[in-house]
């Protein structure tokens, strides 16, 4: 039995070390108690195979430990909470038959180890805390804004989990702050592990929406799973303004969800996210999401999409155009009044300069003539 009266560096047999139950990083296909499926996943989606040639070059790096809690099921066992990817390299170091997939790569490795690599790795450094929640904050600053940072899934499920710690914090403290606003929450959250606010309220709004995308078994759309679908793109979706607001959410922080649209959110997930013939989304790329924006924004231009019609066909119904023309027609009038007051301080007008402005002016000129041709 491991004691936990002392922060300090200790040793713990690879065998009384089990892996996280609540890892983030695990999609919910996989049982977080069944061995075999975790080291399948750390396999095949976490480049674990990488990590084992490394370790078995180098050895485990003790100045890294592995950051622990006391199993509440059983007193000789303690879960990892940070370092499930080089317990998993370890395991399948020492255990290469115990590899459900990727056999030989495994062997191979574990069979180039040297003995003295393997004797070290019988029993791994660990800090062992008395609850997980201790350890929430060091993977905040580790996996949200430090060096080996998350995917955006993982982060927004990391910080539900703080969240959930924060407020089992408050209502214990039987204080007026047992309930706080979600932009205060937003603050707090984003203090701790050293981020923005608003940053923190987008993932967690994001991961709401990516949860009722999943409830609704991600809309039937085909091959669409945890591990398929995109979460950074759902993200940077929702940051704008009339996506959010197609979708039903008060702004790109709303994770109460109220007001959600679930057949607007079906549409969104399948412009997003559903191959079509040529293997491409309707969307295309993520640097589109301003067009799609424009495109909600307007009913005329979401009718193009409903009816099958490409992006571009719909943006060009939206105000889109309209408002990128207008923009630089406005940015093009600051800049020549610029030029204009500039000018009497040039003391020598070249013929860069003459060629320019006469462009400019030919430009002009098509851009009066087609407008007055125009209805």
């Amino acid at each position: 039995m491991v004691t936990t009266n002392r922060r300090s560096v200790q040793f713990l047999n690879i065998e009384a070390l089990s892996f996280d139950p609540e890892n983030p990083r695990l999609p919910s296909r996989v049982t977080s108690t069944d061995e075999a499926e975790v080291l399948d996943f750390m396999i095949m989606k976490a480049n674990v195979i990488e990590l084992m040639g490394s370790i078995s070059s180098q050895g485990f790096f003790p100045g890294e430990p592995l950051l622990v809690v006391p199993d509440p099921n059983n007193n000789d066992i303690c879960l990892v909470v940070e370092g499930n990817r080089r317990l998993a390299a370890v395991k399948l170091l020492l255990s290469p038959a115990s590899a459900p997939s990727r056999q030989k790569a495994i062997q191979q490795i574990s069979g180039e180890t040297e003995e003295r690599i393997k004797g070290d790795l019988r029993e791994l450094p660990i800090l062992v805390f008395d609850h997980r929640d201790q350890i929430l904050g060091y993977l905040g600053y580790r996996h949200i804004t430090g060096i080996q940072t998350w995917g955006s899934l993982a982060k927004a499920e990391y910080l539900h989990q703080l969240l959930v710690k924060r407020e089992r914090e408050l209502q214990g403290s039987n204080t007026e702050d047992g309930d706080i606003s979600p932009r205060k929450q937003d603050i707090l959250l984003a203090k701790e592990i050293g981020s923005r606010s608003d940053h923190v309220g987008q993932l967690l709004s994001s991961l709401a929406v990516y949860e009722q995308i999943r409830e609704h078994d991600f809309f039937e759309v085909n091959n669409l799973n945890e591990e398929t679908l995109e979460f950074g793109v759902l993200y940077t979706a929702i940051g704008y303004a009339g996506i959010n607001q197609f979708i039903g959410l008060d702004g790109r922080r709303d994770r109460d969800l109220e007001s959600l649209n679930l057949k607007h959110l079906a549409n969104l997930t399948k412009w997003l996210f559903e191959k079509r013939e040529k293997g491409t989304t309707v969307l295309g790329e993520s640097r589109n999401l301003a067009k799609l924006d424009s495109i909600v924004q307007s009913e005329q231009a979401i009718q193009r999409l409903y009816d099958g019609h490409s992006l571009e066909v719909a943006y060009s119904q939206s105000q889109g155009p309209r408002d990128t023309f207008l923009t630089s027609l406005k940015q093009i009038s600051r800049d020549l009044n610029v030029a204009w007051s500039e000018f009497s301080l040039v003391e020598n007008v070249g013929q860069d300069e003459r060629e320019l402005i006469a462009e400019i002016v030919r430009i002009s000129n098509r851009l009066k003539a087609s407008m007055d041709n125009t209805p």
